[in-house]
């Protein structure tokens, strides 16, 4: 989104684009200039319609030496893994 902001502006003259972030997968429309959100989730709130952008693939990311401790994947069920 971020590198395409100049020409979202372009293209919606008089639209004032607020981007804000939270670590939280709940939708808040409890302030009352919020038209739109973009949320991870599963889209199943009360009171809201949802349209999905795309399907989301999670990476699991570590440094190169737990790297070279894991023999496959099945390895990291035993380490401590930070969630999004």
């Amino acid at each position: 989104l971020l590198p395409r902001l100049a020409d979202i502006n372009d293209a919606l003259p008089g639209t004032e684009l607020r981007i804000s972030t939270s670590a939280d997968d709940t939708p808040d429309f409890t302030t009352p200039d919020v038209d739109a959100i973009v949320v991870r989730g599963t889209g199943q709130w009360a009171g809201m319609e949802a349209i999905p952008l795309f399907a989301e693939q999670l990476t699991p990311m570590c440094t190169s030496e737990m790297a070279a401790s894991l023999s496959s994947a099945a390895d990291l069920a035993h380490v401590t893994l930070l969630h999004p």
